[in-house]
């Protein structure tokens, strides 16, 4: 039955499980201070094993992040391509496995993990959880030792940076639409910015123009 189905899915991501050890009632919420100014990356959809994942541009952009000792790094998911049976993907056009995507990003994201402030998956990743239970975001925290950074879906986060806040909401934005967004943006105002991944480019709309 999909609605049984579905009602369980619901509660194994509201599960402590598929969240960062900390306090229940502030599990979706992080914070990240900084006596100097702050250079915001974002790292999403790199998908690591399809054949259009450019290894060496993502590389030198880890080095630039590297490199820059007032780097904070936010994750938004799909690291990995993770075909599987019965997904878009196609699972024997795939340069290496879904596990040997897990230990390469692993590998190429050590070198800045302690710059990571927040991570949380894709639906690439999540095809595996909705096919197996399996969570390949807490596997890719657990190697980069991150797990107090992690949500499966969301994260608000409050950056303080030379004497001044700035609050951010983060999500995959899984489903491609900005209505998710925008809905996020009017529901919090106070947030300085909405950060999405998924849609494969660029964009930028001020906050306030999301609220009309």
């Amino acid at each position: 039955d999909k609605q049984v189905e579905e009602a369980i899915r619901g509660a194994l991501r509201r599960s402590p499980r598929y969240h960062a050890d900390k306090p229940i009632s502030n599990k979706d919420h992080f914070t990240y201070y900084s006596n100097d100014e702050v250079h915001l990356y974002i790292v999403s959809d790199v998908h690591c094993g399809a054949h259009g994942f450019d290894k060496k541009a993502f590389l030198n952009y880890i080095n630039q992040i590297r490199n820059d000792d007032k780097a904070a790094v936010i994750i938004l998911g799909d690291l990995i391509d993770n075909a599987t049976q019965g997904s878009k993907g196609c699972v024997f056009s795939q340069r290496v496995s879904p596990q040997k995507q897990i230990e390469t990003i692993i590998e190429m994201l050590t070198p800045i993990k302690d710059k990571i402030i927040f991570f949380c998956i894709g639906n690439h990743e999540e095809r595996s959880f909705r096919q197996t239970g399996n969570d390949p975001g807490f596997t890719l925290c657990l190697g980069l030792n991150c797990l107090d950074k992690y949500n499966y879906v969301h994260g608000f986060i409050t950056i303080s940076a030379k004497g001044k806040v700035y609050k951010l909401y983060a999500t995959h934005n899984i489903g491609k639409s900005e209505s998710k967004l925008k809905t996020m943006a009017r529901a919090h105002p106070d947030c300085d910015l909405v950060i999405g991944g998924h849609i494969h480019q660029a964009k930028v709309v001020p906050v306030a123009q999301q609220l009309h």
